[in-house]
């Protein structure tokens, strides 16, 4: 659609791309990728450590899935503030060195490719949920091209995400599947034993011959 126009479609996209180049243009290419390595290593922290520091400073809380919460909550504030400071550091050592203008476009490259990698996880949630048999994905001005970039990093996902998002009535079925309670290991409705059934009684026992049968018997 050579000569379409913008659609709300093709705005977002555009949004998507220069919010996250401007923020990334804003802090630098360090101070993005150390803002990332504190996130990810604030999430682990609070994922390792939550019980033990829930159990040794908040024994007063009873309900243990409330403290444990409490504690992950804790621990990556903890690691953020600390991280802050850290990032604070860090920004007046570009300064100093010099390398602000450098590093500032760096930022700007990752921030676009950020914001495209978004728009491409965005796409495949898209066709998921058929979403490109609607009128505004056919007509959007843009798609085509998102959709060029998310065939060449498909590659990368694993085979069963390929194939959910090749046949998108498959991989809603899956996602329904995956929704469902599923039997523990090994207790699969086959493996599971029958009921015992009850026993038959055994069959009667002839009857004994009558204290006068064997004297008739003998006549």
């Amino acid at each position: 659609m050579s000569g379409a126009e913008f659609n709300w479609a093709d705005w977002v996209i555009v949004g998507v791309l220069l919010l996250s180049a401007v923020v990334s243009l804003l802090r630098g290419l360090v101070v993005e990728v150390a803002s990332l390595a504190i996130a990810v290593a604030g999430a682990l922290l609070a994922f390792h450590f939550a019980a033990p520091a829930a159990e040794q400073f908040l024994q007063g809380i009873d309900v243990v899935p409330l403290r444990t919460g409490i504690a992950a909550l804790a621990i990556y504030v903890l690691t953020s503030i600390i991280g802050a400071l850290a990032l604070y550091l860090l920004k007046r050592l570009i300064q100093g060195a010099g390398l602000s203008g450098t590093d500032r476009l760096l930022g700007l490259i990752f921030g676009v490719a950020r914001g495209l990698l978004i728009v491409i996880a965005l796409f495949w949630v898209g066709l998921l949920m058929r979403l490109d048999q609607s009128e505004w994905w056919q007509q959007s001005t843009m798609m085509p091209g998102v959709a060029r970039a998310a065939d060449a990093l498909i590659l990368f996902l694993p085979a069963n995400v390929r194939e959910m998002i090749a046949n998108p009535a498959t991989g809603a079925s899956a996602l329904q599947q995956m929704a469902l309670p599923t039997s523990p290991p090994g207790a699969s409705p086959e493996d599971v034993p029958a009921a015992p059934q009850a026993e038959q009684p055994p069959p009667p026992a002839e009857a004994p011959p009558a204290e006068g049968q064997p004297a008739s018997e003998q006549q």
